[in-house]
């Protein structure tokens, strides 16, 4: 079975460098076109309160069920409103072990995260405060993007989305039956992931170049209230993919994780229990 991946969206404020703004700029060399300052995003302002996903699955910013942004498609169009004549156009996309890389059609480029009128913050998009020149026209992030877990397990349990209904059935003397429905039913659905290192579930433990990549962010995230994108398989990830959901009230704010059985030292077991979100 293929490896999962669980994304958790990131909002505008952390897309700052510094302080929280409707848009950000990002200082680039492009071919002859020196630090040229680009807006991020192109068209539009960020919202604050949307969720914003590091995909590349071609979704627009839009409201639709809090936000459905794909980050690494507004940093390509950003990218491309270069000025240097050709034009110069850039492609990117992540790789299943979460590395961001940019190709440009032609020639070599810069991105200047470090460069004072560079605004937007470039932790999330994988890279550190410096200036980042591609090679062959190919620039590849030095680290994993923000906003995912990729626990590099299958799921170990996967209920499939289940109807929950609300509502009571009671019995009259005469022993007639009414049954009576309180809301609309709801999708939910039970994930479980066994054996899990613990470089991917402690953030004490992540790898130098997976800063982010902990069971631990991603629960930090989901107790706070946000929701969360399931990839059943983590080398599918159109907008057709996923299966958005939020931890059900049941769970608490406690983090479910545990060590796992004569594993207990080095391996981990972890479970959510989901609600489907739909508006």
């Amino acid at each position: 079975m293929a490896n999962s991946l669980v994304l958790h969206p990131i909002v505008r404020s952390e897309l700052a460098k510094t302080t929280d703004a409707t848009t950000y700029t990002l200082n680039v060399t492009t071919g002859a076109t020196a630090n040229e300052d680009l807006t991020f995003p192109t068209s539009g302002t960020l919202t604050a309160g949307r969720w914003y996903w590091m995909s590349d699955d071609g979704q627009a910013d839009a409201s639709t069920v809090g936000g459905i942004g794909a980050l690494v498609d507004m940093l390509v169009t950003t990218l491309d409103s270069n000025s240097e004549g050709g034009p110069i156009t850039f492609t990117a996309a992540l790789g299943t072990d979460g590395i961001l890389t940019i190709t440009a059609s032609s020639g070599d480029f810069t991105i200047h995260w470090s460069h004072a009128n560079t605004t937007l913050d470039a932790v999330e998009f994988g890279f550190t405060a410096a200036d980042h020149a591609s090679s062959s026209s190919v620039l590849v992030s030095p680290n994993t993007t923000k906003g995912h877990w990729r626990p590099g397990k299958a799921l170990a349990v996967d209920s499939l989305p289940r109807k929950l209904y609300f509502g009571g059935v009671s019995e009259a003397p005469s022993g007639a039956y009414r049954a009576s429905s309180f809301a609309d039913a709801i999708n939910t659905r039970q994930l479980e992931w066994r054996l899990i290192t613990q470089a991917k579930t402690l953030t004490a433990n992540v790898a130098a170049t997976d800063p982010h990549g902990s069971w631990e962010k991603l629960w930090a995230a989901l107790a706070a209230g946000r929701p969360c994108r399931l990839y059943v398989d983590q080398g599918a990830t159109t907008s057709a993919d996923y299966w958005l959901g939020r931890i059900a009230a049941e769970m608490g704010v406690s983090d479910p994780a545990e060590r796992e059985g004569a594993a207990r030292l080095l391996r981990w077991a972890a479970a959510l229990d989901l609600i489907e979100v739909t508006t």
